[in-house]
């Protein structure tokens, strides 16, 4: 269980003797912003003791109390890292995928009611700014059953933890001290170049299966306020949880059966069939549970109306990115994956494939992809 020091952060401006208003001029280039933190000390940002951690040279560690360990009060020469100096910063991906994949059992919901904020609240913290209060970092380890180390990158406070010298020996215990050196013989080195490799494949698994959440939720409310951008048939899948669960009714499948072969084609091989059979994407695409509830029927131009089916590439881009899958192209990523992508997103083929034969729902989430991509 995570606590915030407090009295450490109390007295942190008078323990290297300066004033309130001085060390907030130092720190953050204000004199009232820590004045005013130590006064509503509940709008104590996580972000600001980032800020302070890096000004001062002292892991953000020891603003943290863990368990049952006592919160102590050390002199501030025990604690400013001496030597190279590595920045600390938030991972906002690493604390998105604690958030989305729920790995110890929690839900969002537990989440979002711990720290009494919405789903769109935490998704603005991870796209737009990381406002998240100092206490609810606290909060959201505790009911995460996660360490800060997951999502606050420090490498100083394992360095510190390491040294020779011991610089630190008092400090709180953490997963990374030197007490847990390994039996294998391995130099701090290789173990930090390890432990970046399995963050990094951990990082991949990951991205590979988050829903995205909190940007289908920010859609879904840009959809419910639009709704006149809607059709009827939109709601009859909203009804049968389209926007909600897509383990339940998914929309967009790959049809293999109408394929006719038995290797899953890639997203640029389906639309050079189309425009050369001239047919609909959606003949491919659509589930057929979706396509007899949009009135679907297979749309096969032989009367020379045909106009061809084409990859807006930019807005493709765009999509993969949010789905994880940034490098992907649209003759390398399987015509099933994008499937995926575009029920995880709450998104329609129209957000990245061009066609005036296809019966899709006309939805606001895909013209915000295309805005957004160009």
């Amino acid at each position: 269980m995570y606590s915030l020091n407090v009295e450490l952060l109390r007295r942190l401006s008078k323990s290297l003797g300066l004033s309130q208003r001085d060390f907030s001029e130092q720190t953050f280039g204000r004199q009232q912003t820590w004045p005013q933190r130590m006064t509503f000390f509940d709008r104590l940002l996580l972000t600001d003791l980032v800020t302070i951690s890096n000004r001062w040279h002292i892991p953000i560690r020891w603003f943290f109390c863990k368990d049952n360990e006592p919160c102590t009060i050390p002199r501030m020469e025990e604690i400013i890292r001496q030597g190279e100096w590595q920045e600390v910063y938030i991972d906002t991906e690493a604390f998105r995928n604690i958030y989305a994949r729920s790995p110890k059992g929690f839900t969002r919901e537990d989440v979002q009611k711990a720290l009494d904020v919405t789903g769109s609240c935490i998704w603005r913290w991870v796209t737009v700014k990381f406002t998240m209060r100092a206490q609810d970092a606290c909060v959201f380890c505790n009911t995460t059953q996660s360490d800060l180390a997951d999502f606050i990158i420090d490498h100083n406070w394992k360095d510190a933890s390491s040294d020779d010298a011991c610089q630190n020996e008092n400090a709180p215990s953490t997963p990374e001290t030197c007490a847990e050196q390994p039996a294998c013989g391995c130099t701090e080195q290789q173990l930090t170049g390890i432990h970046q490799e399995q963050a990094c494949l951990q990082e991949k698994v990951k991205a590979l299966q988050n829903s995205i959440d909190e940007m289908r939720a920010a859609m879904q409310a840009l959809h419910e306020d639009t709704a006149t951008q809607g059709v009827s048939a939109l709601a009859v899948l909203r009804a049968t949880d389209f926007a909600g669960n897509t383990g339940v009714f998914a929309p967009y499948q790959w049809n293999a059966g109408k394929w006719g072969a038995d290797a899953t084609p890639t997203l640029a091989e389906v639309v050079d069939r189309c425009n050369a059979e001239q047919r609909s994407t959606a003949d491919y695409l659509l589930s057929d549970m979706a396509a007899i509830m949009l009135r679907r029927q297979s749309c096969t131009c032989q009367d020379g109306g045909f106009q061809g089916v084409s990859i807006d590439r930019n807005a493709f881009s765009y999509v993969m990115s949010a789905f994880g899958l940034p490098q992907e192209s649209p003759e390398s990523l399987s015509v099933q994956t994008f499937c995926d992508a575009i029920n995880m997103l709450h998104l329609t083929p129209n957000c990245c494939i061009r066609e005036a034969h296809a019966a899709y729902p006309r939805l606001f989430a895909d013209e915000m992809v295309q805005a957004l991509s160009k």
